[in-house]
């Protein structure tokens, strides 16, 4: 009996000491997987955060420490890339894309080295697996690092001398939803695109990047109609300037003005004032709520163009759908910005889907945008400009262009979906769709926005400006 006892003690003993055995083994199990999981996800961070440290790329924002959305943005010939990680989201985003998952936390912080670089440090934490890497940039902390050599009076407003001589083809199916003609612009010498004097709109003593705008508007013009016009119309005006005036050989990029560069230009105040003239503060938009969305979504007008749903604060509920689905602010396109596919912008395509018309959805239940449109007058708008006014406004009450930008007005019954312009003086839009049946078409002419460094610019107050090219 006494062995009996000692044998099931013993026996017992046995199937405790491996069921540890195998639990351990079974939890490293797990730990190295999770290990290996966390690994894989900052190796992708990694090699991202490498391509924009290290290939002449600047950080143009950063968000302050402890920040609750953290995020750092790249620059590289205009062109902006954002990580960022957004408020009770275990994700890290690029852009719009996921890039990492089971991000618990995530920690920026700008610093300089000895030499006088910048440094970026890096915290990451995913799936409890902690790593912090420091990123040397090819960027200085302080200007004075930099020497840059600018022309000898040469400063906001002054008049430098570029002859572009470019072509672009304007295509007529992405612009409208009325047309399939193509045209061809052409800013050469005699042609209604061609512009030959330039403004200095923006100097960074830092970059030595500068800004140059017409000192005269052209006298070509392009058509934006319907849905297609909104879809559209920011691509196709940053694309004609950049084939008009740009010239990749010399470092010479362009685009159309958009109206965050007008914004940054302008007196805050009477910018502000101008917007809420738009907002519930204002009883004609009572329709609005405080956080300037519509109250009641649109069930009988609410048709959109293609575009609308993959803007950031879009709300929509969908066709076969009960509630509706809303983008939230940084995971969706801005209003200045075109879809983009392997970093390139595309077009909307005109494809008319089953129950919908060409750009166009017809079958949602309902949408619930937000206000994002405003208006300024002539004499209002110059006085929020100021000393730019000559510079933004160089005929004066009679300038007018395209800004590449999209806004919504939100009305009480339906709402408008405009692309923005500059009409004889006044900052305005016009509404290429709108949710109900109607569309509108306007003509106006570019308004580049050409970017180079300031060694391509030579001469003098005596002898003028102007930009060398070769070949």
């Amino acid at each position: 009996m006494v062995s009996l006892v000692i044998y099931v003690a013993s026996f017992v003993m046995v199937i405790a000491i491996v069921g540890s055995v195998t639990l351990f083994f079974n939890q490293n199990i797990r730990d190295l997987r999770g290990t290996e999981n966390a690994t894989s996800e900052y190796n992708k961070f990694n090699l991202y955060m490498l391509e924009y440290t290290k290939n002449g790329h600047e950080i143009v924002k950063c968000s302050e420490p402890n920040a609750e959305e953290v995020y750092v943005t790249f620059s590289k010939e205009e062109k902006m890339n954002t990580f960022i990680k957004l408020k009770d989201t275990n994700i890290l985003y690029f852009n719009q894309m996921k890039l990492c998952e089971n991000v618990n936390d995530f920690k920026i912080e700008q610093a300089t080295a000895d030499n006088g670089k910048l440094v970026l440090k890096t915290y990451i934490d995913i799936a409890g697996t902690v790593y912090t890497t420091d990123y040397v940039m090819n960027q200085y902390s302080n200007p004075d690092a930099i020497p840059v050599e600018i022309p000898e009076g040469l400063e906001i407003g002054s008049t430098v001398n570029y002859s572009p001589s470019g072509t672009y083809s304007w295509e007529s199916t992405y612009a409208s939803s009325d047309q399939t003609s193509v045209t061809s612009l052409s800013s050469a010498k005699g042609q209604s695109f061609n512009i030959t004097n330039w403004k200095v709109l923006s100097m960074d003593e830092k970059t030595g990047l500068i800004q140059l705008v017409p000192a005269n508007v052209a006298t070509g013009t392009v058509r934006l109609q319907g849905a297609q016009g909104y879809n559209n119309g920011v691509k196709l005006l940053n694309d004609a300037c950049n084939y008009l005036y740009g010239d990749e050989k010399n470092g010479i990029r362009a685009r159309n003005i958009n109206i965050e560069d007008i914004e940054k230009l302008m007196d805050k105040e009477k910018l502000t004032v101008a917007k809420e003239r738009y907002t519930n503060k204002n009883s004609a938009y009572s329709h609005l709520t405080i956080e300037n969305q519509l109250k009641e979504p649109y069930t009988t007008y609410k048709k959109y163009p293609i575009i609308y749903g993959k803007e950031e604060l879009s709300v929509i509920t969908a066709n076969g759908e009960i509630s509706e689905v809303k983008i939230e602010k940084g995971r969706g396109l801005g209003l200045i910005d075109s879809p983009k596919e392997n970093g390139e912008t595309k077009f909307i395509e005109p494809i008319a889907d089953s129950g919908n018309i060409a750009g166009t959805i017809t079958d949602s239940v309902s949408i619930k945008p937000y206000q994002s449109y405003y208006r300024m007058a002539n004499d209002e708008f110059s006085s929020a400009l100021g000393n730019y006014t000559s510079i933004l406004k160089p005929n004066d009450s009679n300038t007018t262009y395209w800004v590449a930008s999209r806004c919504i007005n939100v009305g009480a019954e339906y709402c408008n979906f405009n692309m923005r312009f500059v009409n004889r003086g006044e900052l305005t839009a016009y509404g290429m769709d709108n949710s109900n049946e109607n569309v509108g078409n306007v003509s106006r002419t570019l308004f580049p926005i050409i970017s180079l460094k300031v060694e391509k610019i030579s001469g003098d107050l005596t002898n003028g400006f102007k930009i060398e090219q070769s070949g």
